[in-house]
């Protein structure tokens, strides 16, 4: 039978163990792109991240600005 550990730095050890772990293994998450879209009801066009409805199609992207003028 393993003893369990009685005092408190033996106890916390693991604890900070997994929170170093967490905090070096941080995810870079990168903006959502943007795209053209166009209706098709009257030919407008619109820089969005998803689509404004379901008579829009995307026509152009992905871009990096809400401008749409920077490729990505």
């Amino acid at each position: 039978m393993i003893p369990r550990p009685t005092t408190r730095k033996a106890r916390t050890g693991p604890v900070a163990i997994v929170l170093a772990l967490l905090t070096t293994s941080t995810l870079h998450a990168a903006p959502a792109a943007w795209y053209r879209w166009e209706s098709q009801l009257d030919a407008r066009r619109v820089c969005a991240q998803t689509s404004p409805g379901a008579a829009w199609t995307r026509v152009s992207g992905p871009f990096r600005d809400a401008g749409c003028r920077q490729p990505r």
